[in-house]
């Protein structure tokens, strides 16, 4: 008689063995902090309207194509977490000591890159206090002013 193998979930990730692990953390340390940073300055409010879609899509396309056969290219740390839960649960073999490489380093990823992205985008306006006009959150007062006037 013949064991059988433990079920395996398809689409889950790996990073292989030994210094993978090393590699895939450096990965996934730098390419979320591409794609957030790419979408901060998509966002910004100096950006040109309209291809956001197209920026973000090239980018991740770019970041999953190289990484896909070593990581299983997993930007989404749900994409991770998913396979991997249902896996352990159909009896497969799971290696939760690799979970840190996909939840932790993508998501000091994003903060390096939110950080990164505010220091470069700061520009002098952007420490320009208001100046005084109309109070969107209560025109009345001054509503009521100008009709008294008139």
């Amino acid at each position: 008689m013949t064991a059988m193998a433990p079920p395996v979930v398809k689409g889950s990730t790996t990073t292989g063995g030994g210094g993978a692990v090393r590699g895939a953390t450096v990965t996934w340390l730098a390419l979320p902090a591409l794609v957030m940073f790419t979408i901060f300055g998509v966002i910004h409010r100096k950006a040109a309207a309209g291809f956001a879609g197209v920026a973000i899509g090239l980018v991740v396309f770019a970041a999953i194509i190289p990484v896909a056969p070593a990581t299983g290219a997993s930007i989404n740390p749900a994409r991770t977490f998913g396979p991997m839960l249902i896996q352990q649960l159909a009896g497969g073999s799971v290696k939760w000591h690799q979970i840190p490489v996909y939840l932790f380093a993508e998501l000091l990823a994003g903060v390096a890159a939110a950080y990164t992205f505010g220091l470069i985008a700061r520009t002098p306006a952007d420490n320009k206090v208001a100046e005084p006009g109309i109070d969107l959150g209560d025109p009345e007062p001054q509503f009521a002013a100008s009709v008294a006037t008139s």
